[in-house]
């Protein structure tokens, strides 16, 4: 007695829309209108490339528990268009005595008639690949010809189709464009993403859910995902990730479920222009105190490690990471139970598997924290040594003074070039001599020029910083260092890790053992702060271990 099941299956939503799936299903009910149809198996908007699908998945279940024994198809590319794929699918039925038949018609069970199935299977899969290769190629056209191709816009836009007189086009969405520029002036202000999101959240700044359409509250991540998105300075890219099969997991809530998304090279990435809700040079502000707040984020970690983050490798540029030995290494050498060493070292770059490993100089956890303790407590202690350092700064400075200004003139005439171009162009638009097209091409170079040239004058502006009035610093040095010599003879170990901080901008342990440290001077106006993380310590007398120090080389 023959059990009869159908599968069917349409790739995209728009088939399933437009009831392909149905054609599918009423043509065979007229072939099989005299035979009764016990299950259907309907796989609507999914890709044939996967072979994990829902329906399929279940279908291949019951057929190992013999709840059929025929399955028919619209047509043999409906199971699957990979060739590959379908002689699995084949092969498994064929264990289980399950006979493939597309509309009425069944799978020749001889060399000859595999044969000729898999030549068409390969065209089916040849076609697939062909209408995939000219859909992106067009797409690729478009977008590098900077017009949109459907897509959800970021928040703070909104999508405008594409019009007989117009191209499809962001347009700001004014509500949210002001809840974006208020995230950025409060993160500028409270340069915490934290703190950002109560502020946010406090003052009632919603943001609407794209799927329910409800307001909810922002989170930390939302929060730092605007901050890092460049579509608020204009620039939108199309193409950063593309389609995968998913490794791990079902995304069960859209229809295209078994796909997963990869992010490309930003090299590969294609630039389209929309409006700006963000000056660019405020922008690149915000991500500087972005990525400094990464780079100062201390992971909390069980063993305590006084110099955690602060240590680079001189040779990979990577900050060093801490580890605490295993018992046994511990109990033969009780000097060294932590140790420093570059995350290069034992392991290749998870981003650049190639890359070879790090040959930098391990070193004991007890020693560098004790060295790098031992002299910013006498630092802090001896305020001429840091009025020293000063004054030796000051001098050079005012030595490299013309140079400089040399530089500075230079990069401030460039600039100025550069906006005469841009007005050039802008003037050409106007008289209708240059294409849109051109148009926007030219002026990106300019932009990304400008940009270059806005970073080089920002650093030679930092050289131009003279001391002007050397007394008035050396006040503040000594109003400085009493405020943090207080507190130092008796402290505590996250008091200690505190002040380390901040007087340290980084450490630097060299191929013959020597430990460099570059200090900085902390902002007078934050050094009240100590105070407070004083008061949450409880003060208790830390002893540093005895050990004999290696040469130390120190860098203001």
């Amino acid at each position: 007695m023959r059990k009869i099941v159908l599968y069917a299956r349409v790739s995209t939503v728009q088939q399933e829309k437009e009831q392909t799936i149905q054609a599918q299903l009423v043509k065979i009910k007229e072939v099989y209108k005299d035979e009764k149809i016990i299950k259907r198996y309907l796989d609507e908007g999914f890709s044939g490339a996967y072979l994990s699908r829902p329906s399929l998945n279940q279908l291949r279940e019951d057929a190992k528990t013999g709840l059929f024994n025929t399955v028919v198809l619209y047509a043999f590319d409906r199971l699957s268009r990979n060739v590959g794929h379908q002689l699995i699918l084949r092969e498994e039925f064929k264990k289980y005595g399950v006979q493939i038949e597309i509309l009425g018609k069944k799978l020749e069970d001889t060399p000859q008639g595999e044969f000729n199935d898999t030549v068409l299977a390969a065209a089916a899969q040849l076609e697939r690949a062909l209408i995939s290769q000219r859909a992106m190629d067009g797409k690729w056209a478009r977008a590098k010809a900077g017009k949109l191709i459907g897509c959800k816009p970021p928040f703070g836009y909104i999508y405008v189709k594409k019009s007989e007189d117009k191209e499809a086009h962001f347009k700001i969405n004014l509500e949210e464009a002001r809840v974006i520029k208020k995230i950025f002036k409060v993160f500028s202000e409270e340069n915490s993403i934290n703190k950002t999101t109560n502020v946010v959240n406090k003052i009632g700044l919603r943001i609407r859910d794209r799927r329910t359409k409800e307001l909810k509250l922002f989170y930390q991540t939302t929060i730092a995902k605007i901050l890092r998105n460049e579509s608020y300075i204009g620039n939108w890219y199309y193409g950063k990730r593309y389609a995968c099969e998913a490794k791990y997991h079902y995304k069960k809530d859209r229809k295209q479920g078994l796909t997963g998304r990869r992010f490309r090279p930003k090299s590969e990435w294609c630039l389209i222009k929309i409006p700006a809700i963000i000056d660019k040079l405020f922008f690149n502000k915000v991500q500087k105190m972005v990525n400094k707040r990464r780079e100062d984020y201390l992971k909390p970690t069980i063993h305590f490690y006084l110099c955690q983050g602060l240590v680079r490798c001189v040779h990979c540029g990577r900050k060093y990471a801490a580890r605490a030995l295993s018992v046994k290494k511990r109990l033969r050498s009780p000097n060294y139970p932590t140790v420093y060493f570059c995350s290069q070292k034992y392991r290749s770059n998870g981003k650049n598997p190639n890359q070879a490993t790090c040959h930098s100089r391990t070193m004991s956890g007890r020693k560098v924290d004790s060295h790098v303790w031992e002299y910013i407590s006498s630092l802090i202690q001896d305020t001429e040594k840091v009025k020293k350092a000063i004054r030796a700064l000051k001098e050079k400075r005012d030595k490299e003074q013309p140079f400089n200004q040399e530089v500075y003139n230079t990069l401030i005439d460039e600039k100025s070039e550069i906006k005469t171009k841009k007005q050039r162009l802008l003037d050409l638009y106007v008289d209708s001599s240059v294409p849109q097209k051109d148009l926007d091409n030219k002026m990106a170079k300019l932009n990304d020029q400008e940009g270059y040239l806005d970073s080089q004058i920002e650093q030679a502006e930092r050289e131009l910083r003279k001391i002007k009035n050397l007394t008035v610093v050396e006040a503040e040095i000594e109003q400085l260092c009493l405020q943090y010599k207080n507190k130092i003879s008796n402290i505590t170990p996250e008091l200690k890790k505190f002040v380390i901080r901040k007087w340290v901008k980084e450490i630097n342990i060299l191929d013959n053992g020597d430990i460099a440290i570059r200090t900085r001077l902390p902002e007078l106006k934050k050094a009240t702060e100590v105070e407070e993380v004083a008061k949450k310590s409880i003060i208790e007398p830390q002893l540093i271990p005895n050990f004999r120090p290696q040469p130390m080389n120190t860098q203001s």
